[in-house]
This record gives C-alpha cells, sequence and structure tokens, in this order.
C-alpha cells in the first residue's frame, strides 16, 4: 500500500510540535499528527488537494488554464482594457 504524504515539508519536533506546509500554507502539528491550528477549516488536507484538483480540471476544461481570471483573481496589472486587447505592451515602472 502507498500513501500520499499529506505535507510538503515538515520540520523537525521540538517540545512535541513540528511546523508543517501544505499546500502553501504553514501550520502546527502535534507528535499524534494532528494540526494544533487547523490551515484548513472544515475540511481536510486530501480533500482540499482533492478540491483544487476539481477547481482546476474544471478550468481546463473550459479552456481556462491555471484558472483563468476568474473568481480570485485580478486583471493584469498596469494594462488597461483597451491595452489589453490591442496587443500593446505595458510601459516600464518608473
Amino acid at each position: 500500500m502507498v500513501v500520499e504524504p499529506q505535507f510538503d515539508s515538515a520540520d523537525a519536533f521540538q517540545n512535541g510540535l513540528a511546523r508543517v506546509t501544505a499546500l502553501g500554507k504553514e501550520a502546527y502539528i502535534t507528535t499524534a499528527g494532528t494540526f494544533v491550528v487547523n490551515p484548513f477549516p472544515g475540511t481536510t488536507v486530501p480533500a482540499e488537494k482533492a478540491r483544487r484538483a476539481a477547481e482546476a480540471a474544471d478550468a481546463a476544461a473550459q479552456g481556462r488554464p491555471g484558472g483563468g481570471a476568474g473568481k480570485g483573481r485580478r486583471p493584469l496589472a498596469g494594462l488597461s482594457k483597451g491595452s489589453r486587447e490591442s496587443g500593446l505592451e505595458p510601459l516600464a515602472p518608473m
């Protein structure tokens, strides 16, 4: 049986706690493997990974690689709508 790791990285335990990173969020776990403060309240790390994979698959199916400029994304900085449509390059910052 192969078990997929739950964390992206983990540090050594000190005083009964270890710092871990899961999907870009830092948290601490106990030696029993439970979160001190859950970085994904109301869900688990594997469930959050599955949710994000499903969102990416939906975005790809709709022709929006990487999720596109949908919910939670900001438009291209430094470009007006007209310049994005015309293909003009933005001015360099001063």
